[in-house]
């Protein structure tokens, strides 16, 4: 592998889960050495040519050998939690700095869904947002925005929050959330409608709509 040639930089973290009071730290090994979880071990992957002469990497390659192999970890070390992060494809040694951070954006995705592979391609999302903010905030915004619609939901067994993702899914389409939920599309304006007094929300704005959108997404 050459310094001007393609790679990705996949930082990687390990963990041993201890159950629901938490984690204890593990390891996560590069080549040569081991690091403590949770720090970058940055390793490179997708160098432009492969060792048998075959046709180049491309980028999506070593995100699947990633995962296939922690697949394999999960299968033999039911314990262990591990979290990868991988950059797009860079060529070039400028880009080495830039890349290390998206892939380390990338693991803290992983991190925040319990662990896995991510790949650069899913970070430019709300998700990454999501993850960057503390597990105590992210309840406590879902719980006051969400809990007076589980509750409604809970007493009057409704359908209230479903009715919400779809419209949400829907893009506030009246008829299209009707035809996903094999409703009358008056059930459906009469369900956001409660939703709107419960939540003192208007999703007939973007910033209202985006506020539950969010609260559905950290839940």
């Amino acid at each position: 592998m050459t310094p001007d040639g393609a790679l990705a930089l996949v930082p990687l973290a390990a963990g041993a889960v201890s159950g629901p009071g938490g984690s204890s730290r593990g390891t996560a090994s590069g080549p040569g050495r081991t690091a403590p979880a949770g720090q970058a071990a940055a390793g490179a992957a997708g160098s432009p040519d492969r060792a048998d002469g075959g046709r180049p990497w491309t980028a999506d390659e070593p995100a699947g050998a990633l995962r296939a192999g922690t697949e394999v970890l999960a299968a033999g070390l039911p314990g262990l939690r591990v979290s990868i992060g991988v950059s797009a494809a860079l060529t070039g040694s400028p880009a080495l700095r830039g890349g290390l951070e998206e892939a380390g954006h990338a693991r803290r995705l992983a991190e925040a869904r319990g662990g896995g592979v991510v790949t650069s391609d899913e970070i430019y999302t709300h998700a990454l947002l999501l993850a960057t903010v503390p597990g105590d905030v992210r309840r406590s915004f879902t719980e006051r925005t969400l809990d007076p619609i589980l509750d409604y939901d809970r007493r009057h067994r409704s359908e209230l929050l479903r009715t919400l993702e779809v419209f949400l899914d829907c893009a506030g389409s009246w008829n299209a959330c009707a035809e996903r939920l094999h409703v009358h599309v008056n059930t459906v304006r009469y369900r956001i409608r409660r939703v709107e007094e419960l939540t003192g929300r208007d999703l007939s704005t973007m910033t209202d709509r985006v506020d539950l959108f969010l609260a559905l997404r950290a839940s």
